[in-house]
């Protein structure tokens, strides 16, 4: 089994809603998508809503990976539209809608999809109206598409005025231009989806950077447990009825990737 370290009780493991004991699992997910309309892009009814979350769950072209917080369910990681060895993009839904907490696995749960999986890029889609939430992403690491050649083709760009006028930021540039215009009903009206992604490339530009900002002193558990992907003993993860086989069959994957890619289990911790 491939884990990737961590000091919080959080841990995702692959999952798999055939399975008889994740049942259960699969009613708390499909209620709470239920519950919530603001989930979805247009109206819907309760009975649309459980549908189109079943076909979500179950789509053979999507990986889900159960979150258990010290042995509790409480949530799911989800990539969709896979494209493998390219692109795929990244969902989450935590079952008490608090993302306090969860950044440190999440972060090493991006970490394992841009190493372990070889993707070269990951997405997002966000509301508009959803500050926090793209807050969130960005603290992850995710920027608007175009963001860095924005900053690279106006980097005078600022929000300081000037001649009585405002010129808008890099980032404002790529956030008007990195939208589906009008593909979200909310409050009676259509508003606008915001794209970001996270480049591998970027990405490990930034892990170095920061690895070498923290180069003159003595690194914590943290630092050392960034990228570690050696197993884990086996008390470290929920006991039998709670874990999760890998998808047996469902993606191929070449011999050469890692553990947890071709049939064995993969946690990530």
């Amino acid at each position: 089994m491939t884990a990737i370290s961590s000091r919080a009780t959080l841990i995702a493991l692959p999952y798999d809603w055939t399975l008889p004991e994740h049942r259960h699992y699969n009613t708390l997910l499909l209620d709470e998508m239920v519950a919530h309309p603001s989930f979805y892009g247009m109206p819907l009814s309760p009975e649309q809503r459980r549908l189109v979350a079943a076909g979500m769950l179950t789509a053979p072209d999507s990986r889900i990976w159960g979150v258990w917080d010290d042995g509790t369910f409480v949530g799911v990681a989800y990539l969709s539209n896979i494209i493998e060895h390219l692109q795929a993009t990244f969902h989450v839904l935590f079952l008490d809608h608090n993302l306090v907490g969860k950044r440190n696995l999440l972060e090493r749960f991006l970490a394992y999809c841009l190493v372990g999986l070889d993707f070269r890029r990951l997405c997002v889609e966000v509301p508009e109206d959803a500050d926090k939430l793209l807050r969130f992403y960005r603290i992850l690491g995710f920027r608007y598409e175009g963001e860095t050649k924005a900053g690279r083709l106006f980097p005078v760009a600022s929000a300081t005025p000037a001649g009585g006028a405002t010129t808008p930021t890099a980032t404002t540039i790529a956030k008007y231009g990195s939208r589906m215009e009008g593909v979200f009903w909310r409050n009676d009206r259509w508003i606008d989806v915001l794209r970001l992604r996270l480049l591998r490339d970027e990405w490990r530009e930034e892990s170095h950077a920061s690895s070498n900002s923290r180069s003159h002193r003595s690194p914590g558990r943290r630092e050392r447990t960034r990228l570690n992907l050696r197993p884990e003993p086996g008390h470290h993860h929920p006991t039998a009825s709670q874990r999760s086989v890998a998808e047996q069959g469902r993606h191929d994957q070449p011999d050469a990737l890692p553990p947890g890619l071709s049939g064995s289990e993969s946690a990530v911790r």
